[in-house]
């Protein structure tokens, strides 16, 4: 374990709440009548973006001109932009249930499958991250945060999981098409139509800085008496996304929507010829009982459905029917358009200030954290997500 936690742990007030909650709520106090409410959004930097995958960026967690930081008030906004594309495998078996012709009112099938691909949790972007207080690098360092971050998603309620577009997605979400997710939805017309059959897509995550796991119980943080925090972040790919498909049912029926449309020349049916082929055709696909109910891990292998064309002499389109084929994506490139903090804090009386100062020049404020051992999870991720070793890994 980090010389730095069991220092800390050796200590009395170390994972004591109540202490420090008193603490920032003497602040608050001591501080009435003054307002000074203060909102700030800064680009990350050093180096800037857009950065590649696999590349480190900076973004300021507080700044010089807010002395108190809400931690659990600020956030990290980025714009993730990904590059998709289907394996060979999977490609063959989509051109073998078309009976080799994908073209023409077949699009009309091709678009009602869609696949939802994006992040269970917006902390998931990172697979790596470095704390550095008055811009010199602190022990507070995790290579293997995509295991950490897992398990802070893990141990959170149910009820601090819903609706936060941007910061979580459940899997029901996804697989209703709602826009209550962290990621984006494609089609396999996207995926036809793209060159080299890849796609590139973009979304914004939102990152709550309370949750990552060396802020999870940090409510406020006086910079203006210790200095300013800085975060290095490296973005990750492939290991960190998921993937699933999601119901035709919703699909179908927003698609009937826009075709029943009054307004004329709608695009849509115009491109998928969507009306010279009978309803029931589409629903057919829902009698598969092979849907995956979970998340798979981009990279990995999953069912999906699909309507194949079934020729009969005496039908001129034809008759479609359920079939399942294995499917699997991969993520070939990714990078960050944007990466900036959203700072929120206030600035207290020169009077507590110089109370505050006078009371740490001569000891450490100790703030409740965490720490998780990542080596506690299996280096290789399973299918349906991060296996979970049976021994603790929170400390």
């Amino acid at each position: 374990m980090n010389y730095n936690v069991i220092k800390a742990l050796d200590q009395e007030e170390t994972g004591d709440l109540i202490k420090y909650f008193n603490y920032t709520d003497g602040i608050l106090e001591a501080n009435s009548g003054v307002h000074d409410n203060k909102c700030l959004s800064i680009d990350s930097s050093d180096p800037p973006c857009p950065v590649q995958k696999g590349m480190y960026t900076k973004v300021k967690l507080t700044d010089e001109s807010i002395q108190i930081t809400n931690i659990d008030k600020s956030s990290i906004t980025a714009l993730v932009r990904i590059q998709i594309k289907p394996t060979e495998q999977f490609w063959t078996q989509i051109k073998d249930s078309q009976e080799g012709d994908i073209s023409g009112f077949q699009t009309g099938r091709l678009t009602a499958i869609e696949y939802f691909v994006g992040l269970k949790s917006s902390t998931h972007l990172f697979d790596a991250y470095r704390v550095y207080s008055r811009n010199k690098k602190t022990a507070c360092e995790q290579t293997e945060a995509l295991y950490e971050n897992a398990a802070i998603r893990m141990l959170k309620a149910q009820e601090e999981l819903d609706y936060k577009p941007g910061i979580y997605t459940q899997w029901e979400a996804a697989y209703k098409h709602e826009d209550n997710v962290c990621g984006c939805y494609f089609n396999l017309q996207e995926i036809i139509k793209a060159p080299n059959n890849t796609i590139e897509k973009e979304f914004e995550v939102i990152i709550p800085l309370d949750d990552l796991l060396p802020f999870a119980a940090m409510k406020m943080f006086p910079n203006g008496i210790y200095g300013n925090l800085t975060l290095e972040v490296k973005m990750a790919i492939q290991q960190n996304f998921v993937i699933c498909q999601c119901n035709q049912n919703t699909i179908i029926n927003k698609i009937s929507k826009q075709i029943n449309s009054p307004v004329k020349g709608n695009s849509l049916v115009l491109s998928i010829g969507i009306d010279q082929m009978k309803e029931r055709d589409y629903y057919g696909v829902l009698n598969s009982k092979h849907e995956n109910c979970s998340f798979t891990q981009i990279g990995d292998t999953f069912i999906t459905s699909v309507m194949s064309l079934q020729k009969e002499s005496n039908h001129e389109l034809g008759v479609l029917t359920p079939k399942n084929i294995k499917s699997c994506f991969t993520i070939t490139d990714g990078s960050l358009r944007y990466c900036r903090t959203n700072i929120n804090g206030f600035n207290i009386k020169d009077s507590v200030m110089n109370e505050l100062i006078e009371k740490y020049q001569t000891k450490e404020l100790i703030i409740p954290s965490q720490y998780v051992d990542y080596q506690a999870f299996s280096q290789k991720p399973l299918s349906n997500g991060l296996k979970w070793q049976r021994k603790k890994a929170n400390n």
